[in-house]
């Protein structure tokens, strides 16, 4: 009750505004950079807006009247995952597609699955065709170069994940500690060595019970480095990672700086070099 009136007031909010001026209508909104890099590279760099462009977590983001204005010009929506940016679907008035849903989950066996699909690039090569069919269904004349687009960029995608295997090689001697769920797709693919998370909730801050869990472990293990998404307070993380002797390396979560997907992986890539000597 509290999410549905919450949203009918941003409604409600942007609706009374009779002064503002009538916004554009978008081809295509994502609400994170990362799903950009993805999406743009079928449909073009200028057809794609991002929401969350300046680094915010999707996780406790808080919409504003301007937003659900923006997300309403959309002629279609995509998102990441239900768990992660589910809450922009309700502000649609448009379709809404979802690069990784909620069949991703039969493959964990965990009791806290981790939706951050993208930062495994054989993840992403499976849902581009499923992305692909649905860029054409909502732009059919361009169809066939999406379709070149998209067998263009698998072969970019599958080349960088080709040099990152082997840049990584000498890096599986090693392991990191993981703050959040945020890469550990990538270190599972690449077969780099980790602990933790120290939260599956990256929402929410962690709890002294969190750092202790994993305390033991860490002492007794190789690990170096303690990687943390920098959207959130390094505050608590650099006291524990002080108190342990990891180096805290924040990481670029959401592609935010990454010019491409590509450089995306190569970024993650060289976090995971750098903590390992």
């Amino acid at each position: 009750m509290i999410r549905i009136l919450s949203i009918s007031i941003l409604l409600l909010t942007t609706t009374a505004c009779d002064r503002a001026p009538k916004m554009p209508v978008q081809d295509v909104i994502v609400t994170l950079p990362v799903i950009g890099h993805i999406v743009s590279p079928l449909l073009g760099v200028d057809r794609v807006s991002v929401l969350l462009d300046g680094g915010e977590t999707p996780h406790s983001y808080q919409p504003t009247p301007s937003d659900v204005q923006i997300l309403s010009t959309a002629q279609l929506m995509v998102l990441a995952h239900p768990d992660v940016d589910g809450w922009a679907r309700d502000f649609s008035t448009a379709g809404v597609s979802f690069v990784f849903n909620e069949d991703g989950h039969e493959e964990e066996e965990d009791e806290h699955p981790d939706a951050h699909f993208w930062s495994d690039p054989y993840r992403v090569l499976n849902a581009l065709p499923s992305l692909s069919n649905t860029l054409c269904e909502q732009f059919p004349s361009e169809c066939p170069a999406i379709r070149r687009r998209a067998t263009a960029f698998s072969g970019r995608i599958d080349s960088v994940s080709q040099q990152i295997e082997l840049q990584l090689q000498t890096s599986r001697k090693r392991c990191v500690v993981s703050a959040q769920p945020f890469m550990d797709h990538f270190l599972e693919r690449f077969q780099i060595e980790h602990l933790g998370p120290i939260t599956h909730e990256p929402g929410l801050s962690p709890s002294p019970r969190s750092f202790a869990h994993l305390a033991d472990a860490v002492s007794h293990s190789a690990c170096s480095s303690l990687l943390v998404q920098q959207a959130y307070s390094k505050g608590p993380y650099q006291t524990w990672a002080d108190d342990m002797q990891l180096t805290m390396r924040q990481i670029d979560a959401v592609g935010t700086d990454a010019s491409s997907y590509e450089s995306y992986l190569v970024a993650l890539a060289q976090a995971v070099l750098e903590s390992s000597q």
